[in-house]
């Protein structure tokens, strides 16, 4: 099964993107900080890191440096792990720019974004073959 770490730290947007991506088929594992995010990335094997860029630092301020600091250490770390960033800023150009510069950011989404929107994300995002194994499963059940 294909295994999405969600990092957010609104407990309303972990739960919501849980239920959507388990009712797809997907194991979900969920983080609120970036401590969580990297300790659970130690234990299981992630297909794809769906990240808030504002969360809160050691200190817990929030701050858009934070979520860009774990999209870094991910891509240092877990190179062919791919992101889906969440973001509440829309097109705001200055966060987008550093997060391009960021080579596992694969795609973008606003922050309650709907169902069809996200699955069209995860979908792109997924290397096929994860894809492919997923309708496997659908269809098995």
């Amino acid at each position: 099964m294909t295994r999405i770490l969600v990092i957010d730290d609104d407990g309303h947007i972990r739960l919501g993107l849980q239920y959507l991506l388990e009712s797809w088929g997907y194991e979900v594992h969920l983080a609120k900080n970036a401590r969580e995010a990297l300790d659970c990335l130690r234990h299981y094997s992630c297909e794809l890191a769906m990240v808030d860029l504002l969360l809160p630092n050691e200190f817990g301020e929030e701050s858009y440096e934070e979520g860009i600091k774990i999209l870094i250490q991910m891509s240092e770390l877990y190179p062919t792990l791919p992101a889906i960033v969440l973001t509440a800023l829309g097109d705001d150009q200055e966060v987008m720019n550093a997060c391009q510069q960021i080579s596992n950011c694969k795609a973008y989404l606003g922050k309650e974004p709907n169902p069809d929107k996200v699955k069209k994300a995860v979908e792109e995002v997924l290397p096929p073959k994860r894809i492919g194994h997923l309708k496997e499963d659908l269809h098995e059940r």
